[in-house]
């Protein structure tokens, strides 16, 4: 089949955004379909140090925009906007990709005349505008089979501020948009179950998954780190405390290392916290973050107190699952994120200072053989059997 692919974010971008993508593009080329990707990766500021193999993908760049490199929160000259980006992040609806829209619109429209339409276009979200622009190609080539794939809520995350009758008239946008797509994907059960009370059609859940690729690997920080956390804190909504306050408990020497983490509320946790070794330490390459959380002897992952976080599974949650190492998440009990730790005997996800410090002291997880169901490939298996089975 051929295959389009609109991702805003794509390797050599290093982002998190930029994981299941790539993943789902290297699937669909492995499986001998022809893939192409419309990105662009010019117009923002995050490092491109992603060393992906994109053999077999071609990728089409849609064109730099001046708007999007203004509005990008890396930018160094950001401060300069602060005001225009404040206005215009809050109006530009349904984000700031908005203004990017023509430039997808276009460099498909173009691709298309040269090479004919796809028989499949996916719009993988964020941002949702993506979902705007492959229903502009729905609606011109009636034949071709859109697939919506969404790793966050839209309408209904607590992270986006609005009232609450903007809230209602929302969901309703976001049915309307939606209602075109041939197939809705997200990632977690709880996305599902949440999206389908207001969108009015069956949801599918292709989760999100790790390339199994380290068996057996070696990595020059072996046995090296202690404790490690690697990915944003986001001002301190997601709360490392249990963990700081059960490695005090049972005095713990262990060291634990933060990588690309926000260095202000790390700092606050090294003044509050002066018996323990928290160390700072700058974003490094993903390949690098890959071999250190390979050389960890526990990978820490942490969610937010709010209800909708029971329902989040991180990337970074699956990339510490290819590293065979335990995990300590510091998440509630009844969360989607717990269930799969708990079903797989993964480590420990609790907020429970005691029971972090019992699992430390008493830990005896051998992690050599990880679920075949948490692998990125077992999940788009799932989804080419669903679009082959229309």
């Amino acid at each position: 089949m051929k295959i389009f692919m609109i991702a805003a974010f794509f390797p050599p971008v290093n982002m998190i955004g930029a994981v299941r993508p790539y993943q789902l593009a290297k699937y669909l080329v492995a499986q001998g379909h022809e893939v192409t990707v419309f990105t662009s990766y010019k117009d923002n500021y995050v490092s491109k140090d992603y060393n992906a193999d994109l053999t077999g993908i071609e990728v089409v760049d849609v064109g730099f925009s001046k708007v999007l490199s203004a509005l990008d929160y890396e930018n160094p000259n950001a401060d300069k906007f602060k005001f225009i980006k404040r206005v215009l992040v809050h109006f530009s609806y349904p984000d700031h990709f908005i203004y990017k829209k023509n430039q997808y619109l276009k460099s498909i429209e173009e691709y298309i005349s040269k090479n004919g339409s796809p028989d499949i276009i996916f719009s993988m979200a964020l941002p949702f505008t993506l979902h705007f622009v492959a229903k502009e190609i729905k609606n011109k080539y009636q034949d071709v089979k859109w697939i919506a794939d969404n790793r966050d809520l839209w309408a209904t995350t607590p992270y986006r501020k609005m009232p609450m009758f903007l809230r209602s008239i929302d969901k309703k946008y976001e049915a309307k948009i939606l209602k075109k797509a041939d197939f809705t994907l997200v990632v977690t059960q709880h996305m599902k179950v949440t999206m389908e009370s207001y969108l009015n059609k069956n949801i599918k859940v292709i989760r999100n998954g790790f390339v199994d690729d380290s068996s057996g690997e070696q990595s020059e920080y072996e046995n090296t780190y202690g404790l490690v956390y690697t990915g944003g804190l986001y001002g301190g909504l997601r709360d490392l405390t249990p963990l700081f306050n059960a490695l005090s408990l049972i005095k713990s020497g262990k060291s634990i290392d933060f990588f690309g983490s926000d260095e202000p509320v790390v700092q606050d946790y090294i003044t509050k916290y002066p018996d323990l070794k928290i160390n700072f330490n700058k974003k490094k390459p993903r390949d690098e973050i890959l071999k250190i959380q390979n050389g960890a002897e526990y990978l820490i992952i942490a969610l937010g107190n709010g209800a909708f976080e029971k329902g989040v599974l991180t990337g970074k949650f699956y990339e510490y699952v290819r590293a065979r190492k335990p995990i300590i998440a510091l998440c509630d009990e009844d969360g989607e994120l717990a269930y799969l730790i708990n079903k797989y005997k993964l480590g420990v996800a609790t907020r429970s200072s005691d029971k972090i410090a019992d699992f430390i002291q008493n830990n005896k997880t051998n992690i050599n053989m990880v679920p075949v169901e948490l692998t990125s490939d077992y999940q788009f298996n799932q989804l080419i059997k669903l679009v082959e089975e229309v």
